[in-house]
């Protein structure tokens, strides 16, 4: 059987010593593409953030598997755009595994950076200033940052926010392609109507672990998912089946992670767990 990229045990980790969640458990496995989902203030970006190790935990303890490289997107509004940087330079900084013996990028990493850029349509863009670019080229670019250092899991907070239509749908596109060839995937967002389309496994997560399992499209091949948003008043299709099977999910051991909520036995889909303003309640 295989071992997960990352496993959390008993984790417990906030801010200023103020928790965000006690006691969590959980694991991200190879091959999974997943998406974490919960409202503004769940703790979601605090979850990546233990996950790569730029926020240590107050107890328990995080395992990753050895070696494991991992590709980190924190949010588009974390890019400073005055830096002093052009578009290469940026996402060649991505290649900072790799020593060097002198402090600038030789030709390798520059076609590589190139390639990148191309796939991810700024190829025309390598000589600009990070300032002079879109919310939705930045975000792109710092995808290409990530993908310069060859990660097996890559780390995204909010890939989809502050973009367009048009945009949202090429990032998850590229992730599904990036995805079918072997790259382990994990976003953070507050759109489930974006995300539940495109990825295959949805994490519901407020504070703590609430739900897990396939999305609708998945779930119920060939069948539109229902529009929760007018009865909740928030988000779009919500739900998951839990008797579906997933796809590039967990083992079945992990389907339901220890301490996590039940579905709720009243509602298929799960509705309640998946409603952003309606209650987010535990459901046991």
């Amino acid at each position: 059987m295989s071992r997960p990229l990352v496993e959390l045990r008993r984790v417990t980790a906030g801010y200023d010593r103020q928790p965000l969640w006690r006691a969590l458990d959980f694991a991200l496995w190879p091959g999974q593409f997943a998406a974490l989902v919960g409202p503004t203030g769940a703790g979601k970006s605090a979850l990546l953030k233990v996950l790569v190790g730029l926020l240590p935990v107050m107890t328990g303890s995080v395992q990753r598997a050895p070696h494991l490289a991992i590709g980190y997107v924190p949010q588009g509004e974390a890019i400073d755009g005055h830096l002093p940087l052009t578009v290469e330079q940026m996402v060649c900084l991505g290649g900072y595994r790799q020593t060097r013996p002198w402090p600038w990028f030789n030709k390798q990493e520059r076609r590589q950076a190139a390639a990148w850029l191309e796939r991810l349509g700024l190829g025309a863009y390598r000589g600009r200033h990070l300032s002079q670019l879109s919310g939705g080229q930045q975000q792109r670019v710092l995808l290409a940052r990530a993908l310069m250092g060859q990660p097996q899991l890559l780390v995204l907070d909010e890939p989809t926010t502050g973009v367009d239509l048009h945009t949202q749908h090429t990032i998850l596109h590229l992730l599904r392609d990036l995805h079918g060839e072997g790259l382990s995937v994990l976003l953070a967002s507050h759109d489930l109507n974006t995300v539940a389309s495109h990825v295959p496994w949805l994490v519901c997560f407020n504070r703590g672990l609430v739900a897990q399992g396939p999305a609708w499209h998945r779930a119920h091949p060939g069948g539109a998912a229902p529009d929760l948003s007018r009865r909740h008043g928030g988000g779009a299709p919500r739900g998951a089946n839990p008797g579906g099977q997933p796809h590039a999910g967990p083992p079945p051991r992990q389907r339901r992670a220890a301490g996590s909520r039940r579905w709720h036995p009243c509602l298929n889909p799960c509705t309640t767990a998946f409603s952003f303003t309606a209650c987010w309640l535990p459901c046991w």
